[in-house]
């Protein structure tokens, strides 16, 4: 990729997770400039099960 490839993130689906709140889906969409297009690049879903400090 080049400097020019630059992704608008969003990110929703959000989940308390051991008082903690995290964002389980992003979905990311082509920019132009400081504008987001409707093109999508990328959807994930994650499902994290729990946070754990070492």
């Amino acid at each position: 990729m080049g400097s020019w490839a630059k992704g608008a993130h969003f990110t929703t689906h959000f989940q308390d997770i051991e008082g903690f709140p995290m964002a389980t889906k992003r979905d990311v969409f082509v920019r132009l400039g400081s504008w987001a297009t409707s093109i999508p690049v990328l959807s994930a879903e994650l499902k994290p099960l729990g946070v754990y400090f070492r």
